[in-house]
């Protein structure tokens, strides 16, 4: 098999689905599953970065292997890879399956605190990485590959924070979000009660 093609990011929506993909997520709507700890949002300001998305493509096998690729210092990786016969995937369908993740692991009780949620859990590991209130930034690169009718997808995802630790705070209980009185610190508050960057 050649090495696939790199597929481009540069429709604006889907940039978008990479960068706020987790707004619905980080709204609110996860407080039934994690109870009382629920994200401030004050320093929520995900935006598409250019810079990341290249250092992504840099580290992204683009032969569609297994092997996950290694993350720069001081941010996180993600990665996602699928193999179908019968569709082709996009970076849509990575942010998704990551967000998915807490539909089927519960966030470990010893994580979950009246102050705070901590990472103990390595099943959410893209999802706790996502719902980080202190990520502003995140640049993804896909790659296709064709092998024998099999549409091999592999997308790479920098955040621009280091990955998470066991311990490491994820986000820190609040209301609920800014139209729950929430301040942003910067920017709006948007229509899902997150705060989002100034126009």
């Amino acid at each position: 098999m050649a090495g696939g093609r790199q597929m481009d990011l540069g429709d604006a929506r889907i940039r978008k689905k990479a960068a706020n993909g987790e707004d619905y997520e980080r709204s609110g709507l996860e407080e039934n599953t994690w109870r009382h700890a629920v994200c401030k949002p004050s320093q929520h300001f995900d935006e598409y970065d250019c810079p990341l998305e290249k250092e992504a493509k840099a580290a992204l096998n683009p032969n569609c292997t297994y092997d996950i690729p290694d993350a720069p210092a001081g941010k996180t990786g993600i990665f996602y890879s699928k193999d179908i016969d019968y569709d082709v995937p996009e970076i849509t369908s990575a942010v998704s399956e990551w967000m998915e993740q807490i539909e089927n692991f519960a966030v470990s009780d010893i994580a979950i605190s009246d102050k705070e949620v901590t990472f103990k859990d390595n099943a959410l590991r893209e999802y706790l990485s996502l719902m980080r209130p202190s990520i502003t930034k995140i640049g993804c690169a896909e790659v296709l590959c064709k092998d024998n009718g099999m549409n091999k997808y592999r997308a790479f995802c920098l955040t621009d924070q280091p990955a998470l630790k066991t311990d490491d705070v994820v986000y820190e209980a609040g209301k609920g979000g800014c139209d729950q009185g929430e301040k942003c610190q910067q920017g709006k508050c948007d229509t899902f009660g997150m705060c989002s960057l100034k126009p």
